[in-house]
């Protein structure tokens, strides 16, 4: 309203001073200075006075002469005032008009007070314009003229004004479903409002909210923005959103190779549209088995690897192959390969010597030549089952390399038993002593039994040998 004072003649040699608002001419507000104060007349007739409560019947009779029966209303003082804002966000160097509500609308006494709580921040003038100064947080408080305790405060927060934006990721790779957060930082930094809008260029297949949290929901690839409410400055970062590997699938799960030789395994990514098909080979042991990154497993040496394809957009996604490492036979030996059985039913034990030691299979053959001289068990036993001479053959099973030992079956009986008393004895020996005495021309060469063209203690010592089997 505006106010303004009328001052009316003299009243009993006093000057009444009588004091008016109102906006309309026609309604008028009277605040008396003095409620006994008697008015002479009005320099206008207005077709409504507003007086305080209480003082109707009073200010009926005193303008009764002066404005007959124009309606005297009673107001009541103000109970409430409220801000037209809660709370301000505004920038250094900008202004901003507050208004406030006085309730109930026709009041008396709408005068009002305004304050700030730092004015270093932010000042407000009783025109109600707000200044901000510098970054920093005040409250701005109103209240009525008459009673303090009526009033109504704005929380204003005085930011930097917006120089750029800076995004944690400017580009980015997220898996189909997948969510992540971005962030970003308007400059400068700590004392600018970062206050920011995010945007996608796809919302329905990358959404993104409020707070920088997106979503990939279709594949392909997408630019999200972030913008600065002061100042519109924006970043992006480029999103594109893949299908990873859900398992993988190789072509063998169990391959046996020689040292020295190589296999390749095949590795299948699924599913059919993921994005990035490559594997990352791995083995529990390249001493073993090594693998390239095509998947080719070379053979180190003997023993069990375990080898592995790992999708590299997935890393549980993964299948595994045991590999086996056999050490190859490169030859055979035999401990005797001339052996000499003298009579039917003996036996000999043959041991074949397998190369290298630590071949993979160690396996033999065994075979003779002639099995009605001697045969042969599979674990190597020779057994003389008739005089004369045979071969036993040893054949490695890897490789087939062949070992063999001449085996000469013998009658020792009838070759030591000199006396014919069925059996080698000392009396045997004394035979052959009674035959080196004689003349050599007179020796028997029968008992030369080593064949060296005489008759000496070497014949005797073959005898001696015998008696000890």
């Amino acid at each position: 309203m505006i106010q303004f004072k009328v001052c009316f003649g003299l009243f009993r040699s006093n000057l009444i001073g009588e004091e008016f608002m109102g906006t309309d001419p026609n309604k008028i507000q009277v605040i008396p200075s003095n409620y006994g104060s008697y008015l002479d007349k009005f320099e206008f007739n207005p077709d409504t006075v507003f007086v305080p409560i209480g003082c109707k019947e009073q200010y009926e009779e005193h303008f009764k002469n002066y404005i007959g029966d124009t309606p005297v209303i009673e107001m009541g003082p103000p109970t409430n005032i409220e801000l037209s804002k809660k709370d301000l966000k505004t920038y250094v160097g900008d202004k901003t008009v507050l208004s406030a509500i006085i309730s109930p609308a026709n009041a008396f006494y709408k005068g009002i007070v305004w304050r700030s709580t730092n004015e270093e921040v932010a000042a407000i003038s009783q025109s109600v314009e707000l200044i901000a100064k510098k970054y920093g947080s005040t409250e701005i408080i109103v209240c009525s003229n008459k009673d303090e305790n009526i009033a109504d405060t704005c929380l204003v927060n005085v930011y930097d004004h917006t120089t750029g934006i800076e995004i944690s990721d400017d580009k980015l790779e997220i898996n189909i479903g997948e969510s992540y957060s971005l962030s970003a930082t308007t400059l400068p930094k700590n004392t600018s409002d970062n206050s920011i809008t995010w945007s996608s260029s796809n919302n329905e297949s990358l959404n993104v909210t409020n707070d920088g949290r997106i979503r990939a929901l279709a594949l392909g690839t997408y630019i999200v923005k972030a913008k600065t409410t002061d100042g519109g400055y924006e970043a992006e970062c480029v999103v594109t959103v893949v299908q990873p590997a859900t398992s993988v699938k190789l072509d063998k799960h169990a391959v046996t190779i020689r040292v020295g030789s190589a296999e390749e395994i095949h590795a299948t990514v699924y599913p059919e549209n993921t994005t990035y098909k490559n594997v990352e080979w791995m083995s529990s042991n390249k001493t073993i088995a090594d693998v390239n990154e095509s998947g080719l497993v070379t053979a180190k040496k003997a023993g069990v690897a375990i080898i592995k394809a790992v999708a590299v957009s997935n890393t549980e996604a993964e299948d595994s192959c045991i590999v086996t490492v056999l050490q190859p036979v490169t030859g055979i030996k035999l401990e005797e390969t001339n052996v000499e059985l003298g009579k039917i039913g003996e036996m000999r034990q043959l041991h074949a010597i397998v190369l290298p030691e630590d071949a993979s299979d160690k396996g033999v053959k065994w075979f003779s030549t002639n099995t009605s001289i001697c045969t042969v068990s599979s674990s190597g036993i020779v057994v003389a089952v008739g005089f004369g001479t045979a071969v036993i053959t040893a054949t490695t099973e890897d490789g087939g390399f062949v070992a063999v030992c001449i085996v000469n079956v013998i009658d020792r009986l009838a070759m030591y038993d000199l006396n014919g008393d069925g059996k080698v004895s000392t009396a045997d020996i004394q035979i052959i002593i009674n035959e080196m005495k004689k003349p050599q021309a007179e020796q028997n060469s029968k008992y030369d039994l080593n064949g060296d063209g005489k008759i000496s203690t070497a014949d005797i010592q073959m005898i001696i040998n015998e008696m000890k089997k």
